[in-house]
């Protein structure tokens, strides 16, 4: 998953506004910090639109003009946010999954943790059965 992003200096700063968030605009004082920025400012908001079942859709072209580029989510972090959104949709807490799985709490969290997600196939699977649900792994062609 994808998303536009423009990047340009302002006033010494630099700034990144990613127009699929209306509005959705963050900074940095270099042009790297202000990439990761737009990172977290995608997470954020499609945290916020998965609560409240608002409809996203990836980008699927980039504007040929200057400063543009792609923010690109690593997929443990879409897995990370799959894995709370399904939880949250099941009224479970974290620590009650955590039992169902055989785990500790703090081994769970970090599952639900965009930056930190390292859940294997295997835990996947255990998490979708204790979800009542099953793993599915797809491949398609990339844009």
């Amino acid at each position: 998953m994808r998303f536009a992003a423009r990047l340009f200096q302002e006033d010494g700063w630099w700034l990144a506004e990613v127009p699929a968030f209306r509005g959705a605009v963050t900074q940095g004082r270099t042009l790297e910090e202000a990439r990761k920025m737009a990172l977290d400012l995608v997470v954020l908001h499609l945290e916020d639109c998965w609560e409240s079942g608002h409809k996203v859709r990836p980008d699927r072209t980039l504007p040929k003009a200057e400063g543009w580029e792609w923010v690109e989510l690593p997929l443990r972090t879409l897995t990370a946010m799959q894995i709370r959104h399904e939880r949250r949709l099941r009224k479970l807490t974290m620590h009650q999954v955590a039992d169902l799985i055989g785990v500790a709490p703090a081994t769970y969290q970090k599952w639900e943790d965009p930056r930190r997600c390292n859940a294997t196939l295997e835990t996947l699977e255990k998490i979708a059965r204790a979800f009542g649900s099953v793993l599915e792994v797809n491949f398609r062609k990339t844009a």
